[in-house]
């Protein structure tokens, strides 16, 4: 069980941070700033999320509705979710690296604007950062699809650490294969079924594993097939599979069909396979992983575009709803 850092854009040679509060939250005020240096861009934006929550859990503060400025080398920023800890730290992360990277990409347009009338090229730090993107941490993306559903009148989903979960699981769950990606989409939590995915419920821990007790003893119970047999020449993952693996971990659920999670080992391990009850799992790999899902699922909800050219999402009866495009 690992949960892997992400690289950052941007690396530059002892980065220079420091954090203020607005006076009068019972939080340091500009004599108190948190301050520091770090090798590399993100390690400094790392570091000034994790100070800033060590030094409000040491004033008792869980969070309060004041703005955090903060200074990354030349660049200036302000964000209240720096205030709240109850906010995953790498999302809080995230949310300041797109800021810096912003403000960046800003002086660059600017800069690049005076440049041309002189016929001189300058390439932005948006396509110097286009050749390596990769999607966002889960905990991010699930972050900004609860800032979607809290803004659209439903109810976000609640932030409890899988390891929170397990004693209270009907059936048991070995999360020591687990990649980073699985445990921090289980780390959302909800009580209920939602419609995550269009025609797929996210499942939570509980219920995952339930449904995956279920297909496996569906599998074993048949006296057709030899589920040991056919298990252990299933391949590596993203092959194709004649059964419903040990090593599948369903994250959505929906007529009768299941996504999970390939944690065989190989290239493709964490990719997404979908597992229809009435056949073999045989149309391939759905998605890389659920960072690319996620990513696919924020980017429809937070600019309002058709997912996959097939669905739209909207809050009904405060609950998220995918309906098809006509």
């Amino acid at each position: 069980m690992q949960r892997d850092s992400h690289p950052l854009s941007y690396a530059a040679i002892k980065v220079v941070w420091m954090v203020s509060w607005n006076v009068g939250f019972r939080l340091p005020g500009s004599k108190e700033d948190l301050s520091g240096s770090a090798a590399t861009e993100r390690q400094a934006i790392e570091m000034l999320v994790s100070e800033s929550r060590k030094k409000m859990r040491q004033l008792g503060i869980r969070s309060h509705r004041g703005t955090a400025v903060f200074f990354i080398d030349s660049i200036q920023g302000d964000l209240q979710e720096l205030n709240d800890t109850s906010l995953p730290e790498d999302y809080v992360v995230y949310l300041i690296i797109s800021m810096v990277n912003d403000r960046r990409d800003a002086d660059q347009k600017f800069q690049r604007e005076r440049e041309s009338e002189q016929g001189v090229e300058v390439s932005t730090a948006a396509e110097a950062r286009s050749e390596t993107v990769s999607p966002p941490p889960v905990s991010v993306s699930m972050g900004m699809i609860n800032e979607w559903l809290s803004g659209n009148g439903s109810e976000p989903f609640a932030y409890r650490p899988v390891v929170d979960q397990l004693t209270s699981l009907s059936e048991p769950a070995d999360i020591n294969s687990w990649t980073s990606d699985l445990l921090d989409y289980f780390d959302f939590y909800d009580a209920g079924e939602v419609e995550l995915f269009p025609r797929f419920l996210k499942l939570n821990l509980d219920r995952s594993m339930k449904l995956r007790a279920m297909w496996i003893k569906i599998g074993k119970n048949s006296p057709y097939i030899d589920y040991e047999e056919l298990s252990a020449s299933s391949g590596a993952a993203g092959d194709h599979a004649d059964v419903f693996l040990e090593k599948f971990i369903p994250i959505a659920d929906g007529n009768g069909e299941t996504l999970v999670v390939d944690l065989r080992e190989g290239s493709q391990k964490g990719c997404i396979l979908c597992y229809p009850s009435d056949r073999a799992i045989s149309n391939g790999v759905a998605w890389k992983g659920l960072a690319e899902l996620l990513e696919e699922i924020t980017r429809s909800l937070t600019e309002a575009a058709p997912f996959r050219d097939s669905y739209t999402a909207d809050v009904v009866e405060g609950k998220l709803r995918w309906t098809p495009v006509r």
